[in-house]
């Protein structure tokens, strides 16, 4: 994940990811396109902004990071909670 701050509360992401491939020797790399939470400026196009539901899971991700620097080690409840759908 690459984060970036768009003023106090928006954020904008690019997803990165990687995958090993069955019967090959090199794995299968993906980013999407930097997306963000609202617009840069006052309008633009609604495929340049992340989902509702993916901007939920991101600002989780960031509480998870944010709570393990702080010295708070809660991995194992990260995977046992229920996806918001």
């Amino acid at each position: 994940m690459r984060f970036k701050k768009i003023k106090a509360s928006k954020v904008g992401a690019v997803i990165i990811a990687s995958m090993l491939l069955f019967r090959s020797n090199t794995s299968l790399n993906l980013n999407t396109p930097h997306k963000t939470e609202d617009f840069y400026g006052e309008t633009g196009d609604e495929k340049q902004l992340l989902n509702p539901t993916c901007v939920s899971r991101l600002n989780r991700l960031i509480d998870e990071a944010e709570d393990y620097v702080k010295g708070i080690r809660a991995q194992g409840d990260l995977f046992n909670q229920k996806m918001e759908a």
